[in-house]
């Protein structure tokens, strides 16, 4: 098993009124990229600050390598605790070229050793040949890449990645963010990004954690986070959620769209309960039935996907992801037939 480098425990933090973090507890483990996924003002950005040594912490304990550095009674200031920082805005030196950038902070005396370090660093993340550069001459993509071999070439314990591919468009955010990850999997270093978009998430992360209030909800890897979520909060951060009702009947989930296998999320859902399954878009294939009462109400087309509402008798709605090519017109009468035998998720 992996080395644990970072533990923080029951970590709080108040300004004001105003619970930024609330016990929150995470691990993480050497090589490992854990992702913190959560809307905006839920504490991810005051979680990363604390590690990182930007912020007191109220109660609670931040260890790095078996060694407390923050609690109510201690406190080692960032420079002492070889965490490196990747910014959403990058903050690249604008009037020291790529080479100066990254080799910025390295405690090398030996030039000639910094240099090959500095050639290394661009290589790993595939900017060779811009070393002489300065950051208005780089795209976005490019700085940010500067940004990473930056960090990495202070050989950190773990590296924290505050939302760092938000200012990228969404075709550069999908290059970066291999370019990236290769990186820091080449380095086997730990690593921490922030982030409130699912994709970015569970693309970039071996372990999944989210956030809620200050709170850590549930720590999964991205496979288990979106099959067994642990509530319908993570459920839903974690892709599209539809929640069907049902009542619990012989062991069976009894639904307007028929019976169904469950497994529950608490110990205390017991006989003639009444639940709500999660019901993702893949879930059911929709089949045209003139005599059926689901009707389909809206089509949205993705390219690669067609989604459609289906609006069932009791006016509850659902969405299912077809073919792309699907040709079933707004208005059309179906049946929603289960695509897989897997149990769902009962709240």
């Amino acid at each position: 098993m992996n080395k644990r480098v970072l533990f923080c425990d029951d970590l709080t933090k108040s300004f004001g009124e105003i619970n930024a973090l609330d016990k929150a507890s995470i691990e993480l483990f050497s090589g490992e990229i854990l992702a913190i996924l959560g809307p905006s003002g839920c504490g991810k950005s005051t979680l990363l600050r604390a590690i990182a040594g930007f912020e007191n912490i109220d109660n609670g304990s931040i260890t790095i390598n078996d060694k407390i550095v923050s609690s109510r009674d201690v406190f080692t200031p960032p420079e002492k605790r070889r965490v490196g920082m990747v910014f959403q805005d990058y903050a690249l030196f604008p009037h020291l070229t790529v080479t100066d950038n990254v080799a910025f902070g390295v405690q090398i005396k030996s030039k000639e050793n910094k240099t090959s370090l500095v050639i290394e660093m661009l290589k790993l993340v595939g900017l060779e040949g811009m070393d002489s550069r300065y950051p208005h001459e780089l795209s976005g993509g490019q700085q940010q890449r500067v940004a990473v071999a930056r960090t990495l070439a202070t050989n950190p314990i773990t590296i924290l990645l505050d939302e760092p591919f938000s200012n990228l468009d969404a075709t550069m955010r999908n290059e970066i963010r291999h370019t990236v990850r290769e990186a820091l999997q080449d380095r086997s270093v730990a690593t921490i990004i922030v982030t409130h978009d699912r994709e970015e998430a569970f693309t970039i992360a071996d372990r999944v954690a989210v956030m809620n209030a200050g709170q850590i909800e549930q720590v999964d890897t991205p496979e288990n986070m979106y099959r067994s979520p642990g509530s319908k909060f993570v459920a839903s951060m974690t892709g599209t959620a539809n929640f069907l009702p049902a009542k619990i009947v012989s062991n069976r989930a009894v639904t307007e769209l028929g019976k169904f296998q469950w497994v529950g999320t608490s110990n205390e859902i017991i006989e003639d309960d009444e639940v709500e399954l999660l019901v993702r878009p893949d879930d059911f294939l929709v089949l045209p039935n003139p005599a059926a009462s689901v009707k389909v109400i809206s089509r949205e087309y993705r390219g690669d996907s067609m989604v459609l509402s289906a609006q069932l008798g009791s006016g509850n709605i659902i969405q299912c992801r077809q073919g792309p090519y699907s040709d079933l017109p707004v208005g059309t009468s179906v049946d929603l037939v289960p695509s897989r035998s897997a149990p769902f998720v009962a709240f």
